[in-house]
C-alpha cells in the first residue's frame, strides 16, 4: 500500500482517510484530488448498519453468489458513493437493502483489514441507525441477496461474510446497554 503526502507529512492507513474525509467536507481539497489519494491508497471506506429492532436484535442479510461467498451473512452496508458522508451513506444503504427508511445515530466502531494479496486496504465504519416507525423489513435486491432475518447481538449468524463483524456486534451491544459510548460526531462542511 502506498504512502501519501498530506500538508508535508507522510501518512497511510485510518490517519489518511480521516484527514481526507475533513479535507474533502471543508472543501480544502477537490474531489479529483482526493479521489487520486484514493486510487493511490487503493480503498473506498465501507458502512456495515446495525439497525436494531425494538428487542435488539439486528437484520442480517445472507448474500447471494458474487464477490463475496455465497450463502454467507452480513449486516446492510457497502462503500460510500463520491462525496457522500458516513451519515448519508449508512441511512441510503439501509433503505437500499432493507427497504426500511431510518435516522442516524451514530458510529459504533471502525476496523480496518489490509488485504496484501489484491494490494487493497479496508475501512469499515460500523455506524447505529434508528429505523423509523410502523415499517417491516423485506428483500429490496433480491439479486443480492436471498433473504434478511434478524438475530441477537449474541447469536450472529454463521458463517459471517466479513470477519470483523463479530466484534463490531460485541461493540454494539456494549453502545446500545450504554448509549453514551455511542460517537456522534459529525464531519460536515
Amino acid at each position: 500500500m502506498g504512502e501519501v503526502i498530506l500538508g508535508g507529512a507522510e501518512v497511510s492507513g485510518e490517519l489518511a482517510t480521516a484527514i481526507l474525509h475533513v479535507l474533502r467536507s471543508s472543501g480544502t481539497c477537490s474531489d479529483n484530488e482526493v479521489e487520486a489519494v484514493q486510487r493511490k491508497l487503493k480503498f473506498r471506506p465501507g458502512v456495515g448498519v446495525f439497525m436494531p429492532d425494538h428487542k435488539g436484535r439486528v437484520p442480517f442479510g445472507r448474500r447471494k453468489t458474487g464477490k463475496y461467498d455465497d450463502g454467507t451473512w452480513c449486516l446492510p452496508g457497502g462503500g460510500l458513493d463520491w462525496g457522500e458522508s458516513i451519515e448519508d451513506s449508512s441511512v441510503r444503504e439501509a433503505l437500499e437493502e432493507t427497504g426500511l427508511e431510518s435516522e442516524y445515530l451514530g458510529q459504533v466502531c471502525t476496523h480496518t483489514y489490509m488485504n496484501v494479496e489484491h494490494d487493497s486496504y479496508h475501512v469499515t465504519i460500523y455506524t447505529l441507525v434508528r429505523v423509523l416507525p410502523n415499517q417491516n423489513i423485506y428483500l429490496a435486491e433480491p439479486e443480492k441477496f436471498y433473504e434478511w432475518r434478524y438475530f441477537d447481538l449474541d447469536a450472529l449468524p454463521a458463517p459471517l461474510a466479513f470477519l470483523d463483524t463479530a466484534r463490531a456486534a460485541a461493540r454494539c451491544a456494549e453502545v446500545l446497554a450504554d448509549p453514551n459510548k455511542l460517537v456522534a460526531w459529525e464531519c460536515r462542511p
